[in-house]
């Protein structure tokens, strides 16, 4: 799963809105955990991003959208 956009400056989250529609959105990251990476800046509490095929959403493009799977411990 990646919801980070690695390799890029700035780092980037699809962000997807209440009509379904992607927002490439510049984040700041802090610190890494595990594969896991801490968003500090750039996303609000229970905005909805993309998990899977996030490499190859763009801008203003719609999207069909699932609850995500928890991570097997």
């Amino acid at each position: 799963l990646g919801v980070v956009f690695l390799g890029m400056l700035p780092f980037l989250v699809a962000v997807v809105g209440p009509d379904d529609t992607v927002d490439l959105r510049k984040v700041e990251v802090d610190e890494r955990v595990g594969p896991l990476w801490i968003i500090a800046k750039g996303l609000r509490p229970g905005e909805r991003v993309v998990v899977e095929g996030s490499d190859r959403v763009r801008t203003g493009q719609k999207v069909r959208t699932a609850p995500a799977q928890p991570r097997p411990s």
